[in-house]
């Protein structure tokens, strides 16, 4: 996936007209208001650009994303994305798990020791990590979930209408989704 075409998420949309009749408009009254905000991993610097988060935890905390997650799958990265939300949440180090007082002092703990780095897995890859810490958190929003690099794109089979056809002969509906086209279901046209 390419970097523009990541979801916006959070973003708020509220109509710009207050009539009755926009329930029966094509909604293009609407207006975006908030862009998606995501926040670091590792402090509360918060951007809206994802290239922009990814370059601060590189340049600020020496925590390369997505080379450290290129080998997991989205599942996997949601996880651990959550288990670092929690943590830090809970003002405790997620590599070695010394608790601190204060965020400042986190902070400092995860900078002087190089802690901001891929936790071993054996902390953050557990069902618990499914849910997010934080509601509509931005961050989620733009993991790469894969799916369109994973897509198959098959051809339609064309349909052949009945005024298209002899009564009596046979026409192919496609097959349904997933199954191979031999597996079309022939129909009799009448």
């Amino acid at each position: 996936k390419n970097k523009s075409s990541r979801l916006s998420c959070s973003t708020q949309a509220t109509p710009t007209g207050s009539d009755d009749e926009s329930q029966d408009s094509d909604w293009s009254d609407w207006t975006e208001e908030d862009a998606c905000s995501i926040v670091c991993l590792f402090c509360d610097v918060t951007v809206h650009s994802w290239v922009k988060i990814l370059d601060h935890m590189t340049g600020e905390h020496g925590f390369d994303f997505v080379a450290a997650v290129k080998h997991l799958d989205f599942y996997q990265q949601v996880k651990l994305v959550n288990y670092l939300r929690r943590e830090i949440y809970w003002l405790s180090c997620p590599v070695c798990k010394t608790k601190t007082e204060t965020k400042v002092d986190l902070y400092t703990h995860i900078k002087l020791n190089n802690h901001a780095l891929l936790p071993d897995e054996t902390l953050w890859n557990c069902p618990e990590y499914f849910f997010p810490t934080y509601e509509n958190d931005g961050f989620l929003c733009q993991l790469d979930d894969g799916e369109e690099d994973n897509e198959i794109v098959k051809p339609l089979e064309t349909v052949v209408t009945s005024k298209d056809t002899v009564p009596g002969t046979q026409s192919t509906v496609p097959a349904p989704l997933g199954l191979p086209t031999s597996q079309a279901i022939p129909t009799t046209v009448f």
